[in-house]
């Protein structure tokens, strides 16, 4: 029986299909797989589990009822429409553009 290494950890599988499976999800930080669905974004790193979201996601699709005040994106849920709201309320520095989530770090920036 042929064993099969990950050259990252050295686990052992059985099958070069689980080897595989095992590195694209434990040892590789991309998500190469990005949900096509207006508004959502979310990605994954199985070709298998974007199509079985996407399948969910495509029966039932959500109305896009919250807006960006400040861009026209808008978000199928409050928690998608906060979390990009972050994008907007960081402070710049006038000289470089560089941009600060907290006050303290902004002004020892620009100090």
């Amino acid at each position: 029986e042929q064993q099969h290494v990950c050259p990252e950890c050295s686990k052992v599988f059985k099958t070069r299909k689980r080897l595989t499976d095992h590195v694209a999800v434990v040892h590789t930080a991309e998500r190469a797989y990005v949900c096509g669905v207006e508004g959502c974004g979310k990605s994954f790193k199985k070709q298998a589990h974007l199509i079985r979201h996407e399948a969910k996601a495509s029966t039932k699709p959500k109305p896009l009822n919250f807006a960006c005040p400040h861009c026209d994106k808008r978000f199928c849920d409050n928690q998608k429409l906060k979390k990009h709201m972050v994008s907007h309320n960081r402070l710049r520095c006038e000289k470089c553009g560089a941009t600060f989530k907290k006050k303290g770090k902004h002004d020892m920036h620009i100090a």
